[in-house]
């Protein structure tokens, strides 16, 4: 992965843990879609340097959003 694009996938995941994550990842949204996509693979080498609470919190952030989205569909 190029360097460009891990800085810019863990700027995304790390705006999913600020207050005002919605308008960041709004604006993040609007780059390059093959950008924003995360694998497993890019997760791990992203993640290597982040403290465990940053971790803990985007895991915590991204389980609430898939547990949004099966309520939505439920629904």
């Amino acid at each position: 992965m190029k360097g460009f694009e891990k800085e810019y996938k863990r700027q995304k995941l790390l705006a999913e843990i600020r207050p005002d994550h919605k308008e960041i990842i709004t604006n993040l949204d609007h780059a390059d879609i093959k950008l924003s996509k995360i694998t497993p693979e890019d997760y791990k080498e992203i993640t290597k340097d982040m403290r465990p609470s940053q971790i803990a919190l985007i895991e915590n952030e991204r389980y609430n959003q898939t547990k949004a989205k099966e309520i939505e569909f439920v629904r």
